[in-house]
Parts: C-alpha cells; sequence; structure tokens
C-alpha cells in the first residue's frame, strides 16, 4: 500500500488538507491562522507524504516544524490511521531531517506523549526531560543532534 508514495515539502494550496490531519490527529486547539503563519515563517519544514491515486494526489502524512536559532521544534507528526506501521512517519522524520541538516539546523526537539517514545527512540531520538507531568497525560521532550 505504500507504492505511488512521495515525501515532499507542502504547498499552500494543500494546507487546510494539512490541518485537517493536524486537527484530527495532533492538536485541535490551533487555529488554522497559526498553523499558516507557522508555514509562511518556515515553508521548508513542511512536509507531506503524498498518495498518487489515478491523476489526483491525496495525503497521507504530515510533518512540520519551526525555527528556533540553529534547532527545529517540531509541531507536528501524523499519519492517517490506514496508513500506520508501513514505514510512513519514519520516513517523514528522516525527510525533515535531511532537510533541516541541508539549513544548518543542529538539533530537532519535540514535546510528545510518553506512549509514543518508543517511536522516537527508534529513530535515534534520546528522552531531553519531561514538559509535562499530570494524571492525565505525560509530554516527553525528544531531541537529535543532526549536525553533521
Amino acid at each position: 500500500m505504500t507504492e505511488n508514495i512521495t515525501i515532499k515539502q507542502i504547498s499552500e494550496k494543500d494546507l487546510d488538507e494539512v490541518y485537517s490531519i493536524y486537527r484530527d490527529y495532533v492538536n485541535n486547539n490551533v487555529p488554522l491562522s497559526v498553523v499558516r503563519e507557522w508555514f509562511h515563517e518556515n515553508p521548508r519544514f513542511f512536509l507531506g507524504c503524498y498518495k498518487k491515486d489515478g491523476d489526483e494526489e491525496k495525503i497521507v502524512g504530515i510533518v512540520f516544524a519551526r525555527q528556533q536559532n540553529n534547532e527545529l521544534i517540531l509541531e507536528a507528526i501524523a499519519v492517517l490511521s490506514s496508513y500506520w506501521r508501513k514505514g510512513i512517519g519514519t520516513k517523514l522524520l528522516r525527510a525533515l531531517e535531511d532537510v533541516a541538516n541541508t539549513s544548518g539546523i543542529e538539533r530537532i526537539s519535540a514535546g510528545v506523549a510518553s506512549n509514543v517514545k518508543e517511536f522516537y527512540e527508534k529513530n535515534g531520538y534520546r528522552m531531553a526531560g519531561v514538559l509535562k507531568e499530570d494524571e492525565d497525560e505525560t509530554v516527553l521532550i525528544m531531541e537529535k543532534n543532526i549536525k553533521k
């Protein structure tokens, strides 16, 4: 099912679809206007996984980050549930790391739910601390030095 898959920079025309995935899988409290602002500040760090279906392309996964000095703050990585466990999340993360590395970024950091810690560890990230811990959830800080 991962045939006809391409990872590429998201275009502005796809932001509504990207936001729909972001809202459904990552955070439904951030308005579209904020995501558009992030995109305009850092378009090269907005990547999508596109699946070709005839003449149409459908976004099945997204990753995007914001730059702060020589670091990227990962804001979102999400894959449509019907495409889970096919390596798409890893491909998106690696593509973001490649773009970041060629842009002079030294590290990527992410605040992540504790239930996805293993995914980040398998992709070379290490736990750098706890961002939030309460009875509802634990949010970990995961980071990876990518400077080559």
